[in-house]
């Protein structure tokens, strides 16, 4: 299928054809397809498994007219209806036997610009996944009729400092031993390297892009054909890729994402891509703000005049740096997408500690900050829901972050990343085996709860929570939202690793929480303004090269 209706609102095509090459005599039919989605249900919080999305999921489908060219490779088909929105897509019957061996979508538009990719990985360890996707780059561009024939250059930002420099011999792959600054650190040495220290300052476009994702070259050909022929006006638009999980490689993981205060809004997640009506109605866009750094597109102009990254370490940086270009916008495109590893609940405690203190930087600017009430809010609701499971370090490492933010920009600046990370695994938990918790995996309840209203399901937790525990050790799943409660001991099970770590129910620490959380709220109460305007006013400060440079110690080299 085609997206019609993007390519002709983001470039200056206007009028596509379809060359089919197949052998033997067939009947083609063309089709005009518009997809659309109830977003008002699939955004209710009832829908609980990726098979209950597709109800919500319709398209209305027609036969639009075509005149067809018998040519010396197959078929060429001219459109003679151009629709404005949705897709277009042919149905190919044999009349005989036939060999089908491609085709393509063209136009005779001329482009509009030339542009030369840099893509910018940053890898920390991961030599096999990072051979396998550059190497296929490198084929690619090698390929002397490919449309990515020398307009490609690789950036790499060797955080682990592992990667041999004879792995890639190629003059157009750049490789950096890098501080581990985090993947924030590695994407914006990427930058760094390629828009400012390139001395042939030839780059068009940044593709950020993470080392462990499937990339297929395809992608990277409709990427580069979408920025050819871009409309002036929507030049300075990034272009996201879509994600796909790899255990489900054809249930879309995320479409782009909305930035509201604490809390993200990912669209069109759980779609089944198989489907004509998923595949149209992810056509339609949604008000997102940003698209992650697993596949973004950032034109170099943006990046000069928007400065370079936050150095948030990991998380969120991506969020902010895309919500940041939110005048120019972000373009997501059916078939630029990669498929990324997923793990549900497997983070560490200690990445709740950027969760909540980068998405809080992010919110700096007058533009984006949420009342400080919501911000709040959202610390209690995450501080009660975790001292009713019994998982304290989930509490202590949420009071660190808004401590740390607390403390403003310059002690954010002087912060020493590698070593702040490390101090951080204090708050990691300890797995150990069923058999030294001395649990059996039969004892499992990881099922979840009916339509229970949450104030009912609160407060009955709470009540179980207050009361003397009736069993010794309840054994719970990585997605349990039961009501574990009634035991003195939780095992969370993590069914990736065959283990699972203890926790145990304290009203001495609970306590301690509570009077930390109304520490930490009062001194919120009285600062947040000024805090957050000290923050607004030193961000060109902490995102300009100056900084970057001494932040990765790129002097010293």
């Amino acid at each position: 299928a085609f997206s019609i209706g993007k390519w002709k609102k983001y470039t200056v095509v206007d009028d596509v054809a379809l060359q089919i090459n197949v052998s033997g005599e067939c009947e083609i039919q063309a089709y005009h397809c518009v997809g659309t989605a109830d977003r008002k249900s699939l955004f209710s919080g009832r829908i609980q498994t990726p098979e209950e999305v597709d109800q919500f999921i319709t398209c209305e489908t027609r036969v639009i007219d075509v005149k067809i060219k018998k040519n010396e490779k197959g078929y060429e088909v001219s459109f003679l209806e151009q629709p404005d929105e949705g897709i277009i897509f042919v149905s190919i019957k044999a009349k005989e036997e036939c060999k089908l061996s491609g085709g393509y979508y063209f136009t005779v538009k001329e482009p509009t610009q030339v542009p030369y990719l840099g893509l910018g990985i940053c890898t920390f360890k991961r030599e096999d996944f990072l051979r396998r996707n550059v190497n296929s780059v490198l084929e690619e561009i090698d390929k002397e009729d490919s449309v990515l024939h020398n307009k490609v250059e690789v950036f790499i930002s060797d955080n682990g400092q592992s990667v041999e420099p004879s792995m890639f011999e190629h003059d157009k792959v750049h490789l950096y031993p890098n501080k581990n600054a985090g993947g924030a650190g590695g994407f914006t040495r990427t930058i760094i390297e390629a828009v400012y220290e390139n001395p042939k300052n030839n780059i068009s476009h940044m593709i950020l892009m993470d080392d462990d994702i499937e990339l297929y070259t395809e992608v990277l050909k409709r990427t580069y054909l979408f920025l050819s022929y871009m409309k002036e006006e929507h030049k300075g638009a990034m272009v996201g890729g879509e994600m796909f999980p790899l255990d489900k490689r054809y249930r879309q993981f995320e479409a782009g994402a909305e930035w509201r205060g604490p809390d993200l809004w990912f669209y069109n997640k759980s779609w089944n891509m198989k489907t004509r009506e998923a595949v149209a109605a992810n056509e339609e866009e949604n008000p997102i703000d940003y698209s992650g750094w697993w596949y973004s597109v950032i034109p170099v102009p943006v990046i000069k005049s928007q400065g370079l990254p936050i150095p948030m370490f990991i998380h969120y940086d991506d969020v902010e740096y895309g919500t940041r270009n939110k005048k120019n916008g972000t373009i997501l495109l059916n078939g630029i997408c990669v498929w990324h590893p997923q793990g549900i609940n497997k983070a560490p405690v200690r990445m709740t500690y950027y969760d909540l203190r980068n998405v809080l930087i992010g919110m700096a600017p007058k533009e984006r900050r949420y009342p400080v009430k919501s911000v709040i809010t959202n610390l209690r609701n995450r501080a009660i829901g975790a001292v009713m499971r019994y998982r304290y370090l989930d509490v202590e490492v949420c009071f660190e972050a808004f401590e740390d933010f607390c403390k403003g920009p310059r002690y954010f600046m002087d912060l020493e990343p590698v070593k702040k990370h490390e101090e951080l695994a204090k708050f990691n938990n300890v797995y150990v085996s069923l058999e030294d918790a001395g649990v059996e995996l039969k004892d499992l309840h990881n099922k979840r709860v009916g339509n229970i209203k949450s104030k009912f399901l609160f407060l009955w937790g709470l009540l179980l929570w207050l009361l003397p525990s009736v069993r010794k050790i309840r054994v719970v799943g990585s997605e349990d939202i039961g009501l574990p409660f009634s035991a003195k001991r939780l095992f969370y099970y993590d069914e990736t690793k065959n283990m699972g770590y203890v926790t145990e129910k304290s009203y001495t620490r609970a306590w301690k929480d509570v009077c930390r959380y109304f520490k930490v709220t009062s001194m919120l109460r009285k600062n947040y303004d000024k805090i957050m305007d000290e923050w607004e006013a030193m961000k060109p400060e902490y995102t300009g090269i100056d900084f970057w440079k001494e932040y990765l110690e790129l002097g010293e080299e």
